[in-house]
C-alpha cells in the first residue's frame, strides 16, 4: 500500500508474497525516492529493502524482525555484509529521519532517536490506538491513530518545542508526505486491498489545511520526481483503476494510465517512480511494470 523505492529483486519478492503483504499492517508507509528527498526539505520516511542496504541521509539501513514487526538497524559504513549495524526499535517505513534525528511510534509512545548517541528517548505516551508517525514538518510531528472499536482514523500533532500533544485535527491519517504537503486517508480498514478516500493537505504551524479531494475510491499516493501521483477507481471494488500525475500541490492533474479487470478483480498500484509503477492483480498473482512514456505493461515473469 504504503511505499515506493523499488528494485527488481524487491518487486519480484513483493509480487510473490502479494497476499501476505496485503494483509500486513494498516500503516505500512512508503518511502520517497532519492530524487524526491533531494528536492524537498521534508523529513523522509525510511524504507529499507530487506537484505538490500538502503542509504538515507548519512546512514545505511537494513531491516530485521522483532516482536513488534520489521524494524531498522543502521550503520555509517557502506558495507552490507561487513558493517557493524546498530539494532533499534524504529519501525521500517514509519520512521522519519532528518540530519541525525528520527521520530517514530513504538509501544504506544512517541520516540525520538539520536544517531549521534545511538539512543532513543520517549517523548510522549500516546495510548494504545497510536499507529505511526505520518509526517514531520517544522516542529510538528503528526501522529496517526487507528481504532478498530471506533472504526476510524484520526491525527494529532506533537510539538517538539512545547512538548505538548494537541487534540485531533481530523478523521484521517497521513499516508504520504512531501515538503509541506501530505495525503490524508480517511478510510479505516485493516486490509491493504480496501479502497480509500484520499485528500491533499497543506501542513501548517497549527496543523493542516485541506486543499482538495484527490479520489473517493483511491488506493495509492506518492510524490516522485517533483510530481504527485495517485490512483482513483470508479467504485470501491478497485476493478477499474486510473493513475494520475499532478503538480506537487495537486494542480493540473492528468490521467497517465488506466486498467480494467474482471468483476472480481482487485487492482493495486505501488512502487511508483517518475517513469514507471507496478500494477498488481493480487487475486491472480499477476504483476506488471507499467511504463508511462510508452504505455507498456511488462510482466515481471
Amino acid at each position: 500500500m504504503n511505499t515506493l523505492r523499488t528494485s527488481a529483486a524487491r518487486t519480484l519478492a513483493a509480487a510473490a508474497a502479494a497476499m501476505a503483504l496485503a494483509l500486513a499492517a494498516l500503516f505500512a508507509a512508503a518511502a520517497l525516492p532519492a530524487s524526491a528527498q533531494a528536492a524537498t526539505s521534508a523529513w523522509p520516511s525510511v524504507q529499507a529493502n530487506g537484505e538490500f542496504q538502503t542509504k538515507v541521509g548519512s546512514y545505511f539501513f537494513l531491516t530485521t524482525w522483532s516482536d513488534s514487526g520489521e524494524t531498522l538497524m543502521w550503520t555509517t559504513k557502506d558495507d552490507t555484509y561487513g558493517a557493524d549495524y546498530v539494532e533499534t526499535s524504529m519501525p521500517n517505513g514509519k520512521t522519519f529521519l532528518k540530519g541525525s534525528t528520527a521520530y517514530y511510534v513504538h509501544g504506544g509512545a512517541l520516540y525520538s532517536y539520536s544517531f549521534k548517541t545511538s539512543k532513543a528517548t520517549k517523548l510522549k505516551k500516546l495510548g494504545a490506538d497510536a499507529a505511526a508517525v505520518g509526517a514531520v514538518w517544522g516542529s510538528n510531528v503528526y501522529v496517526s491513530y487507528a481504532s478498530a472499536a471506533k472504526k476510524k482514523n484520526w491525527t494529532r500533532v506533537y510539538n517538539t518545542k512545547t512538548k505538548k500533544l494537541g487534540a485531533s485535527i481530523g478523521s484521517f491519517r497521513f499516508a504520504e508526505s512531501y515538503g509541506s504537503y501530505a495525503v490524508g486517508d480517511a478510510t479505516f480498514s485493516n486490509s491493504a486491498l480496501a479502497a480509500r478516500s484520499l485528500t491533499l493537505y497543506k501542513l501548517t504551524g497549527s496543523g493542516a489545511k485541506k486543499l482538495k479531494t484527490l479520489s473517493k475510491y483511491g488506493q495509492a499516493a506518492s510524490w516522485a520526481g517533483g510530481k504527485l501521483y495517485y490512483t482513483g477507481a470508479t467504485n470501491a471494488k478497485l476493478n477499474y483503476v486510473c493513475l494520475y500525475r499532478a503538480n506537487v500541490d495537486g494542480s493540473k492533474a492528468t490521467q497517465i494510465g488506466s486498467w480494467r479487470g474482471e468483476p472480481g478483480d482487485i487492482i493495486l498500484v505501488h512502487d511508483i517512480t517518475s517513469t514507471s509503477c507496478t500494477v498488481e492483480y493480487p487475486n491472480s498473482y499477476d504483476c506488471f511494470k507499467y511504463v508511462y512514456k510508452t504505455n507498456e505493461l511488462i510482466p515481471y515473469w
